[in-house]
């Protein structure tokens, strides 16, 4: 028993051996001072793991030289919103020349931020503005000349109807809309909203195009970010006092190839929407790992508008590990072949602290790849080897039959 169990140590010691030699980069870990820790990783990373990241591992070496495997779970610092409904009355529904009032009472001390406006018309661009009071005789301004919009018809449905404002606590709203007809207000909804921005990462552009297509009557933006690296959000802000209301097409590079005419690039859709000048030009979407975009600005008719700035983020990334013992640590990467792992802690994690001490990298180690020849002995040789360790476990369990028959006999 006491050789099966040296024998099963040794295959599981030469087995995790086996698994760091597959890996082609390094980078030493901090030593931990905690059971928990974080790793935030670079944006140089990205260019060399898996896009699922199923390739990366913490390995450990003890005192005594055993190798352990270090648990991890890898984590986004994605932002959070909490939408809360809030109870209110319609209490009071007139006009006058300057518009359609509508006043709102709200029956507890509660803190608003947002009213969301429905109305059964459509194709409309009316100016509002809300005021709070804790009495209805002096009345306090939360929002001014501030634009609601909806355009209906046979190439666009779009509507802008969200009142969005800081933190206002009065007892009563009144809402002015300055339309000189009726508006037909169907349905109000008052609520808070609570939103924990997230850990983002600005890139710097390294490379950007602006290419204004006459013909096909569009704008084409392409942005080279130097190197590849994890992006979910972009920002414009263009340079026009007019009114405008463009289709955006996001998208980008997922791979290229040569042929005998150049060469090849073929992009993906990141999202699909509208640039306008009546909210803030923000789109998110799925975090990507990629280089290069190409954003296109139909134009239609209209001339093309003055980009003035394009804003590139991304979400910061961490690696979230268990420490049970005290070993010098390093971080591996880089094998096509790994597989997603799969750990108990990513079933407990609500068992992870939320402070947690980052541990530092060193620098990158590219590990040399071990080449096997034919006139290596037959012990460097894989396949041999592996062959030897099967013969020895059937020895084995020959052996220990033996011993089971001859004991039952």
């Amino acid at each position: 028993m006491k050789i099966k169990l040296l024998f099963i140590l040794l295959l599981i010691s030469i087995q995790v051996s086996a698994q760091i030699q597959d890996f082609t980069y390094k980078q030493n870990l901090e030593k931990p001072t905690e059971q928990w820790h974080k790793i935030t990783l670079p944006n140089e990373i990205f260019s060399k793991v898996e896009s699922d990241f199923s390739d990366i591992r913490i390995y450990g070496i003890l005192e005594n030289k055993d190798t352990i495997e270090v648990p991890f779970l890898i984590k986004s610092e994605a932002g959070t919103v909490e939408n809360k409904e809030i109870s209110f009355n319609q209490i009071n529904v007139s006009n006058n020349n300057k518009g359609y009032y509508y006043t709102f009472k709200i029956p507890t001390k509660t803190t608003i931020n947002e009213i969301q406006l429905d109305f059964n018309k459509n194709n409309f661009d009316w100016e509002i503005q809300l005021e709070g009071s804790q009495n209805q005789r002096e009345w306090f301004t939360v929002l001014s000349n501030y634009r609601i919009v909806s355009i209906q018809n046979q190439w666009t449905d779009y509507q802008f109807t969200k009142l969005v404002f800081s933190d206002a606590k009065y007892r009563y709203f009144r809402l002015l809309i300055k339309s000189k007809l009726n508006p037909k207000l169907r349905r109000t909804t008052i609520s808070q909203k609570e939103i924990q921005t997230g850990n983002y990462r600005n890139y710097q552009i390294q490379k950007q195009i602006i290419r204004k297509e006459k013909e096909d009557k569009k704008t084409v933006i392409s942005i080279d970010l130097g190197l590849p690296v994890p992006v979910s959000l972009l920002n414009f802000e263009f340079d026009n006092t007019i009114d405008y209301y463009r289709n955006i097409q996001i998208e980008y590079l997922s791979d290229s190839f040569k042929t005998d005419n150049g060469w090849r690039y073929n992009y993906r859709s990141l999202t699909s929407d509208i640039v306008t000048s009546i909210e803030q030009n923000n789109f998110n979407f799925q975090s990507t790992v990629l280089q290069k975009l190409k954003i296109t600005i139909q134009n239609n008719d209209n001339a093309a508008l003055k980009l003035k700035e394009v804003t590139v983020k991304g979400l910061v990334y961490n690696i979230v590990g268990r420490f049970d013992e005290t070993a010098e640590t390093a971080l591996y990467y880089g094998n096509s072949n790994g597989e997603i792992p799969n750990y108990d802690i990513n079933r407990f994690t609500n068992k992870i602290p939320n402070d947690l001490t980052n541990l530092k990298l060193g620098t990158v180690e590219v590990l040399k790849k071990e080449i096997v020849k034919t006139d290596k002995s037959l012990f460097q040789n894989k396949l041999w080897l592996w062959g030897i360790m099967l013969l020895i476990i059937l020895v084995l369990g020959w052996f220990s039959l033996k011993m089971i028959k001859g004991v039952s006999s």
